[in-house]
Order: structure tokens, then sequence, then C-alpha cells
């Protein structure tokens, strides 16, 4: 069996080219277009108030990079807390392709509650409270009233260029936030 082999450096150079265009352009307009996924540890969750749903005194722990209500109070012992998103895909106007929040819940009193807001740059036109947001849309999910480990979804269908999402929850006492995950669509609009 014979075997071929082009010693022509000037075929191979224009081959060599050819190839590293294609891949060079596959390797951009796949990363242009894939969604963006992320995932975050519940200990980047901040209490909202330095006071609980009952008006007691918030009482929480960072475990193993869980956000954990350690609260007594059965019934008042709610933690409202605020969980950051970093928007890198800043110009999409068709919100999230998903958020899910990796959840214990206690079943001490009620069941776990989280909000997705999708909010505009000045955060929303709410003018007769200055700077409090109002969103352009939310999605609530809460989980079972039993004890258990849960995924909450969420999705929020609208997004504005350079606007913020966020992610509010109100943790039951002994509830924890394990970890929560957000997927972005590509950039669909120009700023």
């Amino acid at each position: 069996m014979k075997q071929y082999f082009c010693t022509n450096s000037k075929i191979l150079s224009r081959y060599a080219l050819a190839l590293m265009g294609l891949g060079s352009f596959l390797m951009s307009s796949a990363s242009f277009a894939l969604p963006d996924f992320k995932v975050f540890p519940g200990a980047s969750c901040q209490v909202e108030y330095s006071t609980n749903y009952g008006g007691g005194v918030s009482s929480w722990q960072l475990w193993g990079g869980a956000y954990s209500n350690t609260n007594t109070d059965l019934v008042g012992g709610y933690d409202h807390v605020i969980c950051p998103i970093v928007r890198d895909k800043t110009t999409n106007l068709n919100g999230t392709q998903h958020v899910k929040v990796s959840i214990y819940n206690s079943a001490n009193g009620r069941g776990f509650n989280c909000d997705l807001w999708s909010v505009d740059k000045y955060a929303g036109t709410n003018t007769a409270v200055q700077g409090f947001p109002v969103p352009m849309e939310t999605y609530t999910a809460t989980s079972p009233t039993t004890v258990g480990f849960y995924d909450l979804a969420l999705n929020v269908k609208t997004s504005k260029a350079s606007g913020y999402y966020a992610l509010h929850c109100e943790v039951p006492p002994g509830g924890y936030i394990y970890r929560y995950e957000v997927g972005e669509y590509a950039d669909t609009a120009v700023q």
C-alpha cells in the first residue's frame, strides 16, 4: 500500500490557515451563542434586615459555603436574605434561562419561599420611594411544607439592557440555602 504525503508548503499553509480560521470562527460563534451558567454558594446571600420576619434579631451562620438560619423562634424567625446574581449578559431582553435554589426546608412554620426579580438599571419607576426597587417581573417559588431537601425552580422572561436580577428568599428557622444556579441567555440587544 502506497502512502502519499503532501510536501507542497503552499498547499499545506493554505489548509492550515483555513483550519485555523474555521476553528476561530466556530469558537467565537459558539461562545457568543451559548448561554452562560453560574453556581453561587448559599453563603453569598446576605440578611436583608437586622430583624427577622417576626421582629426578632436575625440569627444565621455560614456553614461550608451554605447559609443557615439558626433562629429558634419557629413562628416569626424567618430571615429575609438577598442573594447576588452576577449578570454578564447585560444586553439580553428575554430574562433568565433558569434559576435553581438548592435548599433544606426544616418545616418550622410555613414553607420556604424565594422570589426572583428582574429590575431595570434605575431600579424601577417608583417615584414615591426613591431608590426602592420596583421589579418589572417577579417569579415566586415555594417548597412543600414537609421536611426535606428541595430545588426551587424560578425564571423570569423579561429583562432590560444593563438591568439586574435579584434573588430574595425567606429562610425558615433551621433552613439552609446550599447553592443557587443561574442560566443566562446570550446577549440579544445593542446597548
